[in-house]
């Protein structure tokens, strides 16, 4: 602080030192100058009234030649102390006598000349000259001391100046300084603020109330950024923990299994309303799910985070993906969300036969990606998003899906994704990159996607999650077959007898399953549906056989239903006492190891495992 206070005062003595002395000297030196011009112009009209005097007293001596006269008159003149030399010329401009100390000169004396007239009774007439060199050394000895003297007292002046602009300058700057000082030094040695007492609203004062303006908004801003930190401390924590409910371990999932999968979810902020999950139902169901919050931030989450763990806790109750997102939507209903929703697909695998049923409901539609490098959605919507509508009842799609054949379920922060120029990825961007991408690993996939994504936004802010998964079936069947017939008893028949044909060299107790089954199911088509419409019905049958499996999935044209409305038959009562019907179905549950039905694309689809 001393030095600082050094550094001040030299600076101001450096700076007003010189200023004030050569103000003080230049007032002194323009009067000194106008007294020594004075000087000059008195000794020059004192001198010129001089020579007038001796050029009248020399003129009769001159005139007479009287060389004695003329000697004392010029010693007379010599005697004053200004005059250095004097002379006397004659006509003929020889010098006649002269006074004085010529060896005085100097080279700078003042000349005066003046004509002797003399006048004999002819009239006047010049009959000689005479010469002063009259000398400045008075003057200039005049003029220096008192150039000293005015020097002297521009010193003190200026050292009066000076110890009062010192004294000003500690008392307007130095006392504020020295509290200013030492508050920044507090501050910057523990941190702590001390506000500087405020004085006149002079130049300084502006400066400390500057200085305490600037305490009390480092005071809110520090605040701030601890909360700031401390939120985004809580924020990555939460984004670690919403990274870690979503499965990672894909090999665990996958291992024993003819499946591969892969998955990615990047949030657009700290945490986001994306989700995916995959995780076993049973011993051969893979459950895979992905969701989309309609919202960013931590109420997204939050609400990602129920939805997955309802998602799951319904799946494992073994229900279908049917049942499963419509208890969500019921349980999500019943909150209050702040009017978000959710966009959830379903799909529960069988990875035996490779055989999917799902429910999409207001999501993107997923794509199945063939071996060969074919692309299809499924387009089914099988109803509104969830969360939003109560009551809703979804329905349910089967797609069977084939040996190296990949699902890709993705969010819509893949297709919507944006540039510099607001221009989308896109579901064309999309479908282009897939193309290139036949023969791909599952995590090969998910990684191209991402990396795609981030290449097209470039520079341009992400403004929505983007969340992908993938999942290839390899499949594990020895038999496919598939065949079609109109709905009527004989084109059944003929159906059952191709079926068994294909199926000769499997197991006969199979066989005879599959083909009773075929048998009861198209009865009720023949029977009760051919009734109910004058377009014809066909009935269609594929049949996948694996190891330990056979899967039948027969669908039929007809009008919609459900068997899961028809009441299983009192199989205790007698067969009068017995009502007519559902006797059939039952008889095709009690054979199968799992039995489903879906009504998609206008069709009836019922869905039969049978055990070997």
């Amino acid at each position: 602080m001393k030095s600082l206070h050094k550094s001040v005062r030299g600076r101001f003595l450096r700076i007003t030192v010189p200023l004030i002395f050569l103000s003080v000297l230049g007032v002194f030196t323009a009067i000194e100058f106008m007294a020594h011009r004075n000087a000059l112009t008195r000794l020059e009209e004192n001198s010129a009234a001089l020579l007038r005097t001796q050029s009248a007293a020399l003129a009769n001596p001159l005139w007479n030649l009287d060389y004695e006269q003329i000697n004392l008159s010029l010693e007379a003149i010599a005697t004053n102390r200004e005059i250095v030399v004097v002379r006397i010329f004659g006509e003929d401009g020889e010098i006649m006598a002269q006074a004085g100390h010529e060896s005085a000169l100097q080279g700078d004396e003042l000349l005066f000349r003046g004509q002797v007239i003399f006048d004999a009774g002819a009239g006047p007439r010049e009959i000689g000259e005479i010469v002063f060199l009259i000398t400045q050394i008075e003057i200039r000895t005049q003029t220096r001391d008192r150039l000293l003297l005015a020097a002297f007292i521009a010193l003190a002046a200026v050292a009066m100046e000076v110890g009062a602009a010192l004294f000003a300058l500690r008392r307007i700057v130095g006392v504020p300084l020295d509290r200013l000082l030492k508050a920044i030094n507090t501050a910057k040695s523990d941190r702590s603020r001390t506000r500087v007492i405020e004085g006149p609203p002079d130049e300084m004062g502006q400066v400390i109330s500057a200085f305490n303006q600037m305490l009390d908004q480092q005071a809110v801003y520090e605040s701030e950024l601890t909360a700031q930190a401390r939120m985004e401390s809580e924020l990555n924590i939460g984004r670690e923990m919403q990274l870690s409910m979503v499965p990672h371990d894909f090999n665990a999932l996958t291992k024993g299994h003819p499946i591969s999968l892969s998955a990615a979810l990047e949030p657009a902020r700290e945490v986001g309303g994306d989700f995916y999950d995959a995780f076993h139902v049973g011993d051969q169901t893979l459950c895979v799910v992905i969701g989309d919050v309609s919202d960013k931030g931590v109420p997204a989450a939050l609400l990602m985070a129920v939805t997955k763990t309802m998602v799951k806790s319904f799946a494992l109750e073994g229900v279908p993906a049917k049942d499963i997102v419509t208890a969500v939507n019921e349980e999500l209903c019943r909150g209050d969300h702040r009017n978000m929703f959710v966009t959830l697909f379903v799909g529960l695998l069988d990875l035996k036969t490779g055989l999917l049923t799902h429910c999409n409901a207001g999501h993107n539609p997923p794509l199945r990606l063939s071996a060969s490098g074919r692309i299809s959605p499924l387009p089914d919507r099988n109803g509104p998003v969830v969360g939003a509508v109560p009551g809703q009842h979804y329905s349910q799609s089967l797609t069977q899906m084939e040996e190296g054949e990949t699902l890709l379920l993705y969010t819509d922060g893949v297709t919507e994704a944006s540039d510099a120029q607001d221009r989308l990825f896109g579901d064309q961007g999309l479908s282009d990159l897939l193309t290139k991408l036949p023969e791909r690993s599952t995590a090969e996939i998910v990684r191209a996607i991402i990396h795609a994504v981030a290449d097209h936004e470039g520079e341009a802010d992400r403004t929505d999650d983007v969340t992908v998964l993938a999942a290839t079936f390899h499949g594990n069947e020895t038999v496919r077959w598939n065949g079609s017939a109109p709905a009527t008893m004989q084109a059944v028949s003929k159906l059952s007898d191709e079926m068994a044909e294909a199926l000769a060299e499997s197991n006969a107790d199979l066989t005879a399953k599959a083909q009773l089954i075929l048998d009861e199911i198209a009865s009720n088509v023949v029977n009760h549906a051919g009734g109910c419409t004058d377009v014809p019905i066909e009935i269609e049958v594929d049949v996948t056989q694996t190891s330990s499996d056979l899967v039948l999935t027969i669908s039929d044209t007809g009008p919609g239903f459900d068997p899961s409305t028809v009441d299983a038959p009192d199989t205790t009562l007698s067969v009068d006492e017995r009502p007519i019907g559902g006797l059939g179905l039952h008889v095709v549950r009690e054979i199968s190891s799992a039995f489903s039905y879906a009504r998609q694309a206008d069709k009836n689809s019922y869905y039969i495992v049978i055990n070997a």
